[in-house]
Parts: C-alpha cells; structure tokens; sequence
C-alpha cells in the first residue's frame, strides 16, 4: 500500500464518522423535539376534591354577577411553540383584554393587531 492509497482510506473513514456523527445528532435533536411539552394536564378528579371557600352571602353578594366574560374582546388563541412562554402568554393576553375594554375595541381582528408577543412580556 502506498502512500497515497493510505491517506484517500483514512479519508473516507474519517468522512464517513463525521457523516455517521451528524446523522446521530439529527436523530437525537428530532426526538427531543417530538417529546416537547404540551403545559398543563388537566386532573378532573384531583380538581373535584379540593376543598373550595364557602359561598359569600354578604350585603353585596346581589349586585355582583356570578359570571363575567371578557371573550369578545379576547385575542384569538396563540400557540406558544417550542418557546414554553405560558406565563408571558397569558400576561399578554391579560394586558390585550386590559387595552381592549380600556378602548372599548369589540372587533377580535383589531384585537389581535395590538396584541403583544410573549416574548416581547
């Protein structure tokens, strides 16, 4: 074996081993990503058993309703992707239902123009 034949075979090893190291990493960072987190799992029956504060029955509990929704004037759902950004999420939403009413904007497509990213909370 020559010279020559002996660095053209040490080559292709050496190629072929980084190759087979980048096929391995590609492989291990796609199952990391396939196993990303989806937040919270809801536990009904966990939930049921919580004890709750008793009802209030002062001299106001008839002028406040029992139910409030701010939905028209909700952003459209925002998937967080792989940024796990729950807490700024909601903030930002919270923040957009806050400017929202404060501006009295029914419309959910203007909503969503003003509203901020969870990154940007």
């Amino acid at each position: 074996m020559n010279l020559f034949t002996f660095k053209y075979h040490s080559m292709k090893k050496s190629q072929f081993l980084i190759l087979f190291i980048i096929i391995i990493l590609f492989l291990v960072a796609g199952s990391i990503q396939a196993q990303r987190a989806l937040g919270l799992v809801f536990d009904d029956a966990a939930y049921r058993q919580i004890e709750t504060l008793q009802t209030y029955e002062g001299e106001k509990y008839n002028n406040i309703p029992l139910k409030v929704s701010f939905r028209e004037q909700c952003p459209f759902p925002n998937d967080q992707g792989d940024i796990s950004s729950c807490v700024g999420e909601s903030c930002s939403v919270a923040y957009t239902i806050g400017k929202a009413r404060m501006n009295k904007v029914f419309d959910r497509k203007q909503i969503n123009r003003f509203k901020h990213s969870a990154s940007y909370i």
